[in-house]
This record gives structure tokens, C-alpha cells and sequence, in this order.
């Protein structure tokens, strides 16, 4: 059902319209005013597309696109089509390990020994939890793990995903912090090693434990995993469309950091 790469909202992606709306109690479905805000945001930020909704309790309640699938394209963007997330899976990725605390599988100052009992972990993570990754305060930064030859290492990578990334946690763990422990900055490897340590913890694939524990119980029917295929709006660097059939994603093995739509 889940294929190695992931697609999530099957619709539209709701993005930061809020401080554009009127009050969101007082938009009615099709009211005028949630139009107008996009209409006003698009034209102010003039991206390639914009996609816009409002959900209430009891669901969808509107929503809204503007724009084309890429610059220079004639291909209009529509509300069924797939839109790329990226770090949201970051957010993700800390629900399902929240899940595996609730059931009393995992803790929130699980020290990083204990996630991964099988790895020659530097004396140096000792007192370092999974927490500490989840806020990005374990001195672990991107700059020492993930330059390009890893990234294009990881893209040709053919072996088993939960392989590859107990690999990259042996290599960011087996030797100390590259920055100041406690101390904030935001990285990618922080959710690559989270999610090694849901796999150990379970015994299963990432992919598996958050279709399971994410997917299913939140009813999301359309999710997958990875870039958005054609036909569907496309990432751009510098203006320029980039193809998401190409390097537009991460690494599969990086999927819990940022491989979304």
C-alpha cells in the first residue's frame, strides 16, 4: 500500500494564510473574504502557486489555488494536486516516537545508549537523550554529516533503508558532539538519528511505524512517502523549476527529516 516514497495531503497544502484571514470563526465555506486573502498573498508574494485552506473540526471547510505547477509553465495548479512539506516530517517524525511513549515503549529522556544498545557510541553522548535531538539541542550539526559526497552517496545508496540509516547513526554517534550540547541549531541529522532509533526501538522500518501509528489512526488514506510526481506543482531554486523525478528530493534514507508532500 505504502510505496518507498511518501505523498501526503492529497489535496492542497494548507500554508500560513492565517495572519491575511478575517477571523477564521467568521469565514462561512466559499465566503468571499478567504478568496480575497489568497488573492492578496499571492499577488504580494508572487510564487510560481499557492494553495490555501481553512479546517474546522468537522473537516475541510475551504479551499483555494493560484498560480501554475512551475514558472514558465502553462499548466495550471489545482486543490487535488500534491504539494511538497518537506521538514513537516520533522513534526511527524516526533508525534510517532510520542505514540511509542504513550504505549511505554519508549521515554522522552531515553538517553541515546539505551535507543541504540547494539552502536560503539562516544563516551562524549553520554548524558544526550532523544530529546535533545528532537529540540535540536544535542550538538549534533549538519555541517560534519551531511555535505554533498554523503548526500550523493545516499542517493545512489541500493541497500535496505533501516540499513543505511543505523549507518548514519553509527557514524554521527561514534564520535563526540560537533557543537555545543544545549545549545540550539537546527539540523536534518537530528531526525535522521530519531528515526533510527524508532526502527531499533520497534524493529521495524520507519516507513512502517509511522503508517501505523500516523497514518492510520489520523485516517490519512492518501499518504505515501517522497517527492510529488508529475503532474503536480514543482520545488524551485532560484526561480527555476526543479524536477521532482531528479535529486529535488532527500536522500530516501533522510525521510524522517524532510522527504514529504
Amino acid at each position: 500500500m505504502f510505496a518507498t516514497r511518501r505523498a501526503l495531503l492529497g489535496g492542497f497544502a494548507a500554508l500560513p494564510l492565517v495572519s491575511a484571514l478575517p477571523a477564521m470563526a467568521r469565514i462561512r465555506p466559499g465566503e468571499p473574504a478567504a478568496e480575497a486573502a489568497l488573492d492578496a498573498v499571492f499577488a504580494e508574494a508572487a510564487p510560481p502557486a499557492l494553495a490555501a485552506g481553512i479546517v474546522s473540526r468537522e473537516g475541510l471547510a475551504w479551499s483555494g489555488v493560484r498560480g501554475v505547477r512551475r514558472a514558465g509553465s502553462d499548466a495550471q495548479a489545482t486543490t487535488d494536486d500534491r504539494w511538497h512539506l518537506g521538514s513537516n516530517t520533522k513534526a511527524m517524525t516526533a508525534a510517532v516516537f510520542a505514540r511509542l511513549v504513550d504505549q511505554g515503549r519508549a521515554r522522552w529522556a531515553m538517553p541515546l545508549a539505551e535507543a541504540f544498545p547494539a552502536l560503539s557510541i562516544d563516551q562524549a553522548w553520554s548524558a544526550i537523550t532523544l530529546d535533545d535531538l528532537m529540540h535540536h539541542r544535542a550538538g549534533l550539526l549538519d555541517a560534519a554529516l551531511l555535505d554533498r559526497a554523503w548526500l550523493m552517496a545516499a542517493h545512489a545508496d541500493q541497500r535496505p533503508l533501516p540499513e543505511q540509516r543505523a549507518e548514519f547513526a553509527a557514524r554521527a554517534l561514534g564520535a563526540p558532539p560537533a557543537g555545543p550540547v544545549g545549545q540550539f541549531a537546527y539540523g536534518n541529522g537530528n531526525y535522521i538519528v530519531l528515526g533510527a532509533a524508532i526502527e531499533t526501538i520497534t524493529g521495524q522500518p520507519w516507513e512502517t511505524v509511522m503508517a501505523a501509528e500516523l497514518y492510520g489512526p489520523l485516517g490519512l488514506t492518501t499518504a505515501g512517502f517522497g517527492a510529488p510526481q508529475d503532474p503536480a506543482p514543482w520545488g524551485h531554486r532560484s526561480g527555476v523549476g526543479v524536477d521532482p523525478a531528479g535529486f529535488a528530493d532527500n536522500p530516501r534514507a533522510s525521510a524522517r527529516r524532510g522527504q514529504r508532500i
